[in-house]
């Protein structure tokens, strides 16, 4: 393909410094990759600035269209852009390009509806609490498709709830038909000490480290996936997090102990780790602790993409039993010693490569610790997926 002299002219005054948009408007009869292969034979090199390399994965700068995002897209439809030293959403970028800082307490929204879009005229500043009223109101189905008419909504703690999906949950028709709902077994006095023995509870040195994780974010909101009794809460509030803890359990009984303990200082919710009945965004941390090992490994990878779903900044697993390398999952399938009872539990084995394989999937950064906890489970090895 020839060049004019005009064009090579153009070529050389936009293509090391200028947004790939401006090239392509001035070089309207030439393809990216065309200019990217000639630039590259005449040695033109391109600075790759922060603001070139966003403007670079924008075509349309059409002020009223949406300007879909060209690179990555993550598993909720919001473009990946990296930026001051972390991966962030694109429409943050954006904003704070066009149109300046995001002050503390605000979330940039998407006027449009377009989860992809980068447009500034299409994104405006709001509180998390105004976007998650905004969601819900958007929202007409709950996630298993069932419509939110008058007859089958209900509210739980001033949020919608479906209730066909209510009506399972009470049926106790689940995926897992080996697990004992409601852990019936339990008697009132050995409810009040599960999970608080010792090392196990508000000495665990894994709990510690998910307490300074918190104390990281200002009053963040905190969803505690398969809670139990709230022994989190019990540590969070000893190293003085301030937070708005969500304990979220399928077990009616320890639920009923933690409401006990703590009343109104916190918020309790029913339902599996699998379900999660949240709009997106809802929480600022979601945090599934020790509950991998007792799931069959797609349904731990299904809670894991809800808790993704419903968090805005980041989810923290936790294992206690360490993942291995091992080429796949190991899960063990044991009988529990309940009197008169036929009940089966999981206690799995996670393999490694398999596990960050799929969490690469997600479009999330991962960071991981491992933490010894001498008097519980030898180690907690805590996994943070940030947004």
């Amino acid at each position: 393909m020839s060049w004019t002299q005009e064009e090579l002219q153009l070529l050389h005054n936009l293509y090391s410094d200028r947004p790939k948009y401006e090239v392509l408007i001035a070089l309207p009869d030439k393809k990216w990759q065309a200019i990217q292969t000639h630039a590259t034979r005449l040695g033109i090199k391109r600075k790759v600035s922060t603001e070139v390399r966003f403007w670079d994965k924008v075509d349309n700068v059409d002020n009223n269209s949406c300007w879909e995002w060209q690179g990555k897209i993550s598993l909720q439809g919001y473009g990946h852009f990296y930026f001051d030293g972390s991966i962030s959403c694109a429409h943050r970028y954006s904003y704070i390009l066009n149109c300046g800082d995001i002050p503390d307490g605000f979330e940039v929204h998407h006027t449009c509806y377009n989860k992809a879009c980068v447009n500034p005229n299409h994104l405006e500043l709001m509180t998390h609490l105004d976007n998650v009223r905004d969601a819900s109101q958007r929202i007409i189905h709950c996630p298993y498709g069932h419509e939110y008419t008058e007859e089958n909504t209900k509210l739980n703690n001033g949020m919608r709830q479906c209730r066909q999906c209510a009506n399972r949950y009470r049926r106790n028709i689940h995926k897992d038909q080996t697990r004992l709902d409601d852990h019936d077994f339990m008697e009132p006095d050995h409810i009040a000490r599960f999970l608080r023995n010792y090392k196990t509870g508000v000495d665990n040195l894994g709990r510690h480290t998910l307490a300074k994780i918190l104390k990281q974010y200002s009053s963040p909101t905190v969803l505690d996936i398969a809670c139990g009794s709230c022994v989190n809460f019990e540590v969070f509030r000893r190293f003085g997090v301030q937070c708005q803890y969500i304990g979220y359990d399928r077990t009616r009984n320890l639920l009923h102990h933690a409401r006990t303990l703590y009343g109104d200082e916190i918020r309790l919710d029913r339902g599996y780790a699998e379900d999660l009945p949240y709009v997106d965004h809802y929480v600022d941390v979601s945090i599934l602790r020790h509950i991998g090992e007792h799931m069959l490994p797609k349904d731990f990878y299904t809670a894991i993409q809800e808790a993704i779903r419903v968090s805005k900044s980041e989810v923290i697993i936790v294992f206690f039993e360490t993942p291995q390398n091992i080429p796949e999952h190991i899960v063990n399938k044991r009988s529990s010693n309940i009197p008169n009872q036929e009940v089966f539990h999981y206690w799995n084995v996670y393999s490694w490569s398999r596990f960050t394989e799929f969490i690469a999937s997600l479009g999330v950064q991962m960071k991981y610790d491992h933490i010894q906890t001498p008097g519980a489970a030898h180690a907690d090895t805590i996994v943070r997926l940030i947004k």
